[in-house]
């Protein structure tokens, strides 16, 4: 028979996969519950954003709390950035009272496995494994063990101000010489076509795949690291030229100065997540509401700092194995169990 614990990580798994991908997880921190007939409480830590328009984590929770008595979730939402929820996930780990479930991005999870704060659960992922695509499945790994499911994943595509750039006299840069034009040109009006964010390392290192030029290889099961690769060389001259040339804003993406570029704005083009849409709108207010579109399918070149710009709808994004030409994936999120 399973013991208590077992069963709870199971009918957190199953939370996971009928809700929203979250990871098939729970902790012995739960009431007891399962034969006893008693209710079974999960505990469930995230940065989820709530604009409107989005489907909300509490909606999600309040419908499988309703269909799913004797299991019930309750969602805490972190108001901060993702480094200081991990100090917080670390803190509470250490003082025994983390929460069972914690939603971190794609990046932030090599940290949070070397801190010691995960729990395995590859028995309990497995079944939901064919459900996901490959590359997102496989960054929940380490060592052939699974301490997560992947939440979702999005394609990095390019927002810009339509009406701005009509006025600017300038089009969608699809190649590296055609991006500094076009940025130069922008900026020689006070506007710009780009943000280099030095926090986003996720964009940064889309741009070198984009460049055909990986930092870290494997040859004869000995890591190779070279960072200094013709496509990595490529990749920082252009944007050094932008810097260098003023023709790039340097704001950090999640600070108040990138919303004010946006407000006043300055800022009229902008590589992202494609799920960061309702963000960017909450950031801009009404200034250049209605203006604000993607490109469909723009394939960029292999000089290019950007990935190739392809939109996909937000229900393929996990679950969806495609061939290039392909969207580069953010670093958008997953839901790992705890250790307490």
């Amino acid at each position: 028979m399973r013991s208590h614990t077992q069963r709870l990580m199971v009918c957190a798994a199953s939370f996971a996969a009928l809700c929203m991908g979250l990871a098939g997880c729970g902790s012995n921190t739960a009431s007891t519950g399962g034969d006893s007939g008693e209710v079974v409480n999960l505990t469930y830590m995230h940065r989820l954003p709530d604009s409107e328009g989005m489907t909300l984590v509490k909606d999600i929770v309040a419908k499988w709390n309703k269909d799913h008595p004797s299991i019930q979730v309750k969602a805490t939402k972190f108001d901060g950035a993702a480094q200081d929820m991990i100090k917080k996930l670390e803190t509470d780990v250490k003082a025994g009272n983390a929460p069972d479930l914690a939603q971190v991005g794609y990046a932030e999870v090599p940290e949070v496995f070397t801190k010691g704060l995960l729990e395995d659960v590859t028995e309990e992922a497995a079944k939901y494994k064919s459900d996901f695509a490959e590359g997102p499945y496989s960054m929940m790994q380490v060592d052939g063990k699974t301490y997560g499911l992947p939440q979702d994943t999005g394609p990095l595509v390019y927002f810009y101000n339509q009406k701005a750039f009509d006025e600017l006299g300038i089009k969608v840069p699809k190649t590296k010489d055609e991006l500094i034009e076009a940025a130069k040109t922008a900026a020689a009006s006070g506007k710009y076509i780009m943000d280099y964010e030095a926090d986003e390392a996720g964009n940064i290192f889309a741009g070198l795949a984009n460049a055909s030029d990986p930092w870290y290889t494997v040859k004869n099961d000995a890591w190779v690291v070279n960072t200094n690769g013709s496509g990595s060389q490529a990749f920082a001259e252009t944007f050094q030229e932008l810097i260098d040339n003023k023709a790039t804003l340097t704001n950090p993406r999640w600070v108040p100065s990138f919303d004010a570029s946006l407000q006043d704005g300055t800022l009229i083009g902008n590589i992202g997540a494609a799920w960061e849409a309702p963000l960017f709108k909450d950031s801009a207010g009404d200034t250049g509401k209605g203006d604000w579109v993607s490109p469909r399918s723009v394939t960029g070149s292999a000089m290019a700092p950007a990935p190739a710009l392809t939109v996909v709808p937000a229900s393929q994004c996990s679950r969806v194995v495609s061939t290039r030409p392909k969207p580069w994936n953010s670093s958008t999120g997953s839901t790992l169990r705890l250790r307490i």
